[in-house]
């Protein structure tokens, strides 16, 4: 009787047939966890500009109504902002303070408004702080 050792065409067919299946669930799932990160990561961005600006006002450099994130980086109030998607180009954006007047804490509203190239085809994002809900 001979002696068969290795396995069959079909067996081998199935293991890569299952590993195939396997691979694109995992590549699936973590595309769409990626994309979720860095939608978070533009949101986290567009607070930071907002804080940035709140702060810069709280010491008395920023009086005008609007800036744009060069001149709060070029103020030392906002670092490098980083694209969420590609690291050859970085985002910009820029922020508009309205006087809303009703309470002390909410005295001002802060529209923040952000370019990454790669994100949301492109097309600028506008956020409103601080009513914005972080999700």
């Amino acid at each position: 009787m001979k002696n068969k050792k290795g396995f069959s065409l079909i067996e081998l067919l199935g293991v890569v047939i299952l590993i195939g299946v396997l691979g694109t669930v995992a590549v699936t799932g973590t595309s769409k966890y990626l994309e979720q990160s860095r939608k978070k990561s533009f949101l986290m961005i567009s607070q930071s500009i907002y804080e940035s600006t709140q702060n810069c006002q709280t010491q008395g450099k920023c009086t005008k109504s609007s800036y744009t994130t060069q001149e709060l980086i070029s103020l030392g109030y906002l670092p490098d902002i980083k694209n969420p998607r590609s690291s050859k180009a970085d985002c910009t954006g820029s922020v508009t303070i309205n006087e809303s007047g009703s309470t002390e804490y909410k005295k001002y509203t802060y529209i923040v408004t952000l370019t990454c190239p790669g994100m949301y085809q492109g097309k600028p994002k506008t956020y409103t702080w601080p009513d914005q809900k972080t999700k």
